[in-house]
Protein backbone atom coordinates (compact mmCIF):
# COMPACT_ATOMS: atom_id res chain seq x y z
CA UNK A 1 0.00 0.00 0.00
CA UNK A 2 0.82 3.05 -0.34
CA UNK A 3 1.85 3.80 3.36
CA UNK A 4 3.30 0.41 4.43
CA UNK A 5 6.84 1.95 4.62
CA UNK A 6 5.71 5.22 6.79
CA UNK A 7 6.37 4.93 10.42
CA UNK A 8 4.41 7.13 12.67
CA UNK A 9 3.90 7.33 16.69
CA UNK A 10 1.45 6.06 18.39
CA UNK A 11 0.15 7.28 21.11
CA UNK A 12 -1.96 4.99 23.47
CA UNK A 13 -5.16 6.80 25.09
CA UNK A 14 -6.30 3.36 27.12
CA UNK A 15 -2.69 3.98 29.17
CA UNK A 16 -4.30 4.38 32.90
CA UNK A 17 -1.74 8.01 32.79
CA UNK A 18 -4.01 9.89 30.71
CA UNK A 19 -6.73 8.94 33.55
CA UNK A 20 -5.33 11.66 36.12
CA UNK A 21 -5.35 14.29 32.92
CA UNK A 22 -8.28 17.19 32.95
CA UNK A 23 -11.24 16.31 30.65
CA UNK A 24 -11.58 20.01 30.32
CA UNK A 25 -10.28 22.21 27.89
CA UNK A 26 -7.33 24.06 29.64
CA UNK A 27 -7.26 27.67 28.97
CA UNK A 28 -4.11 28.99 27.66
CA UNK A 29 -4.03 32.73 27.38
CA UNK A 30 -3.44 34.01 23.86
CA UNK A 31 -4.66 30.82 22.23
CA UNK A 32 -7.88 31.43 20.02
CA UNK A 33 -9.85 29.88 17.49
CA UNK A 34 -7.89 31.60 14.67
CA UNK A 35 -4.92 29.34 15.37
Amino acid sequence: GLLADVSVPVINLDLSDWQDESVQNPHVPGLTSAH
